[in-house]
């Protein structure tokens, strides 16, 4: 899945506006999502796009008017179903909500189709008590149903806490959706813990878990003493949900790593033993500065600078790269064909369930033979 204002993809793309794709590494055929059952492309741009693990289930953002609901202002989440080729809106208004100000950030699909997740500042949608803060929300296939899922336990009388202040990033989803990791600068979501005056900047990550009718919501991304205002952010949560890795902005465990370093959360871990310190480099820098970590049940990945990362490739571009975490051993994945760094920024990695497969989008010109369009394009790395 990726997202591209190119022309000469797929024949009788002449809309002039970015379009979401999908490339079949079977088939090698791509197709374009972002338009009408009659193949009519969308007349507003479409991106940020996931697909579902079967390959059925896209979600995407679009600005355009002809593809499902939209007031003309706004980018709408929409899903489109691979077999039947119909778009189903997401993120509709509930009410008559002419300030509607759609999407703030990049939907997530759940690895078998039936959720979606995604972060938004409006105050229409179901849970939300028109307070201005932005929330994440989650939207099930089967039965239509939004719900909020940045806020605190229920009072006496069965009503949630409202969150006091934003949430941020990008909420990520298990394979179930049964549950939601989010990086939230709330003060209020969590009871017990030691934390901080409502709305400091300083970000902390949360795991919303649905237990049958039952839902919790708990502290992942925090300081080594167990406190919020750890500056967590980048969650991303394990198909099975048990596991969340994220950047830390303060180590989870004292006197490792550090801030911009990547970490995992465990949750089957043995008490004090739940973090683990993913963007470990084998000569020990702490130079930090990762990015958008991903994890499957094979791999982790995500992106960064530091050049000390990998123990087997020279890093000497001094541009952002991906790397992926399996076994242990931390490799360099976006790399030249001489097996050196890439000669540009590489970034925006997703991972297949086994690992084995990493997607990203790059700038380099040496990744592949011929690439002299000068401009970024997506590329895959397989791992046999």
């Amino acid at each position: 899945m990726f997202d591209s204002p190119a022309t000469n993809l797929v024949p009788g793309d002449a809309n002039g506006r970015s379009d979401v794709f999908l490339h079949d590494l079977h088939t090698g055929v791509t197709e374009r999502v972002s338009q009408t059952p009659a193949g009519v492309g969308g007349d507003g741009h479409s991106t940020r796009a996931d697909i579902s693990d079967d390959g059925q289930w896209v979600v995407f953002t679009s600005s355009s008017t002809n593809l499902g609901w939209n007031g003309g202002n706004a980018q709408d989440v929409l899903v489109w179903n691979r077999l039947t080729k119909q778009i189903t809106p997401v993120s509709w208004p509930r009410g008559d909500d002419e300030d509607f100000v759609g999407v703030q950030s990049p939907p997530r699909i759940s690895g078998d189709g039936s959720t979606v997740v995604w972060v938004s500042d409006d105050d229409s949608l179901p849970g939300d008590n028109e307070d201005g803060v932005r929330d994440a929300f989650t939207w099930d296939r089967q039965s239509g149903v939004i719900e909020l899922v940045s806020r605190g336990p229920a009072d006496a009388g069965g009503t949630p806490r409202q969150a006091d202040y934003h949430t941020d990033g990008i909420a990520a989803v298990s394979a179930d959706g049964s549950e939601v990791a989010f990086e939230s600068r709330a003060s209020n979501l969590v009871d017990g813990v030691p934390g901080r005056p409502c709305c400091l900047l300083s970000s902390d990550v949360f795991l919303w878990s649905r237990f049958g009718d039952e839902t919790t919501v708990e502290l992942v991304g925090r300081t080594h003493d167990g406190r919020q205002d750890s500056g967590a952010s980048d969650p991303a949560v394990s198909p099975g949900g048990d596991e969340v890795v994220f950047v830390a902005g303060v180590s989870p465990i004292e006197g490792v790593g550090g801030s911009g370093d990547v970490f995992r959360w465990d949750a089957d871990a043995p008490p004090g033993e739940e973090y683990s310190w993913v963007s470990r480099p084998p000569l020990g820098s702490t130079h930090g500065n990762a990015s958008h970590p991903e994890i499957t049940g094979g791999a982790i990945v995500f992106v960064s600078d530091d050049p000390q990362l990998s123990a087997t490739t020279v890093d000497d571009n001094d541009a952002t790269d991906v790397f992926r975490v399996a076994h242990g051993a931390v490799e360099l994945v976006s790399t030249a064909r001489d097996g050196t760094s890439g000669d540009d920024d590489s970034g925006r990695v997703d991972v297949s369930l086994d690992g084995d497969v990493v997607a990203f989008a790059s700038r380099a010109s040496d990744l592949v033979a011929g690439d002299g369009n000068a401009t970024q394009d997506v590329f895959v790395r397989t791992y046999e």
